[in-house]
């Protein structure tokens, strides 16, 4: 009895296997759009006067800042149709690339400027 529970909740769980691409959440995708445009807007906000007085061109740094969001939501495109579960493998890699870099950090290594290190 309590099997049959436990293999009927198994099987209500599981992912049917529809590819790699699966359906898009529009409610997530609004927001991450909406929080993209939103940090551009406050780069420019930011910098206008600055980039004016400096660059003598206001939306310089808006420009700038749009080309990368442009090719940040190119990536993460990318990124949303490779299937994770490939990247099991890689997980102990990345976990010690990530280990190894934050102790580089944490060491000192870097450039220090202002009060702040920068690796």
């Amino acid at each position: 009895m309590l099997a049959d529970l436990f293999h009927k909740l198994r099987a209500r769980a599981a992912v049917p296997e529809t590819g790699p691409v699966g359906p898009v959440d529009t409610l997530l995708t609004a927001t991450l759009l909406a929080l993209i445009a939103f940090g551009v807007v406050m780069v420019y906000s930011a910098s206008a006067v600055f980039a004016e007085r400096q660059l003598h061109d206001a939306q310089h740094f808006l420009f700038r800042q749009a080309e990368y969001a442009v090719a940040g939501v190119i990536l993460i495109v990318v990124a949303a149709r490779i299937d994770y579960r490939h990247l099991r493998a890689l997980t102990y890699p990345i976990l010690a690339v990530t280990m190894g870099l934050m102790l580089y950090v944490a060491a000192g290594f870097g450039h220090a400027a202002g009060g702040a290190v920068v690796a």
